[in-house]
């Protein structure tokens, strides 16, 4: 899996096949994300200019939902 920083917030992507990427869910979010690392079944983001981290459950690709704002 990929996860991708883009205008609309976080994409999830199957890699499994390079050549042919394909979406797998996304996360809308409000304001710019700056940097993602992956912890386990959670990725760690920072968004925006708070500074602050955000914690978002990809426990489920198709699914990512955010655990704590």
């Amino acid at each position: 899996l990929a996860y991708v920083v883009t205008a609309y917030g976080l994409e999830v992507f199957d890699v499994s096949s390079p050549s042919e990427p394909k979406p797998v869910g996304s996360l809308a979010v409000s304001r710019s994300q700056r940097s993602l690392a992956l912890a386990g079944e959670d990725l760690l983001a920072l968004w925006g200019g708070d500074g602050l981290l955000r914690l978002v459950d990809v426990s489920d690709p198709a699914l990512p939902r955010l655990v704590s704002s």
